[in-house]
């Protein structure tokens, strides 16, 4: 027999808006002042409530930046962009691929940019940042591997292509918008189409433009 949920009440549906609050007001302190400088007392003053309400919902500074990176971490959204690339052409999967990891990135920017940094200071933020990454990479290596088995791509260590594939697009990311002065510009379009050119040539078992 099938079980339905309860309705949520008001005053559950008021909690989880203000424990969503105080998420989004601990990653902009985090981001600003790193979680080293954002005390708890800093947190409830900028959301203006209590510590001891912040306390309710976290029972300590830790598990409120383990929750933010819970509720911030950008796995899935990558891991459903690859699983809606089933079935499109090679050269339009990788296009759309690239187009909507650089959207996901940019909609994540104050997420993005503090946990890599933070990462470099934090071991238990680098391991959840790791977890995402790795759970992100599975999704992005069968995807690989798949177009491989199908005969679109020549055998090759789908990870290795993987991550030049990435690592120009986080590149691109990086330099977008926090250089000053500002690199020479790219358009996302113009460079979009030239990493998915570069890559195809290097792995396509075709020429890109017998792949389409």
């Amino acid at each position: 027999m099938e079980t339905r949920e309860k309705p949520r009440t008001k005053r559950q549906e008021q909690a989880d808006a203000r424990r969503e609050q105080l998420l989004d007001v601990a990653l902009q302190l985090f981001s600003e002042k790193g979680v080293r400088g954002s005390t708890i007392r800093d947190i409830a003053q900028a959301a203006g409530v209590t510590e001891g309400l912040i306390y309710r919902y976290f029972p300590s500074k830790v598990a409120l930046v383990q929750a933010v990176l819970e509720s911030f971490g950008p796995k899935h959204p990558f891991v459903e962009l690859v699983e809606a690339l089933e079935g499109l052409p090679l050269r339009e999967a990788y296009t759309q691929l690239a187009h909507g990891h650089l959207e996901m990135l940019n909609r994540d920017r104050r997420f993005i940019t503090w946990s890599f940094h933070e990462a470099q200071n934090d071991p238990e933020v680098a391991e959840t940042l790791g977890s995402f990454i790795a759970e992100a990479m599975r999704a992005g290596t069968q995807f690989v591997q798949g177009r491989i088995d199908a005969g679109e791509l020549r055998p090759h260590d789908p990870l290795v292509s993987l991550r030049l594939f990435q690592g120009s697009l986080f590149t691109y990311f990086l330099m977008e918008k926090n250089l000053s002065p500002p690199i020479p510009h790219v358009e996302r379009e113009t460079f979009v189409n030239g990493v998915v050119e570069i890559v195809l040539r290097g792995i396509a078992a075709t020429h890109p433009e017998d792949a389409e």
